[in-house]
């Protein structure tokens, strides 16, 4: 169910530039590609600071923590 959730937040140019979900890595790296898209021709090849990558690695782990939170909590209720 986590997995499904984090695949949801994904735009449909991000989803279709993964060739593969299988892994919780490819799951974290379209993530990552997620935070770096902007509809733009260029979005994937244009230059970015080390900060502006730092930025988009933290805000995937808040991400993937706020599910996982989510999905705990729910298996927490149903438990």
């Amino acid at each position: 169910r986590m997995r499904r959730k984090l695949l949801d937040t994904l735009s449909d140019g991000v989803y279709e530039l993964v060739h593969s979900f299988h892994s919780d890595s490819a799951v974290c790296f379209a993530l990552f590609l997620n935070q770096l898209y902007d509809g733009t021709h260029d979005w994937n090849t244009r230059a970015r600071s080390p900060q502006d990558l730092l930025s988009c690695a933290e805000k995937v782990i808040a991400i993937v923590t706020s599910v996982g939170r989510e999905e705990g909590a729910a298996d927490d209720a149903a438990g």
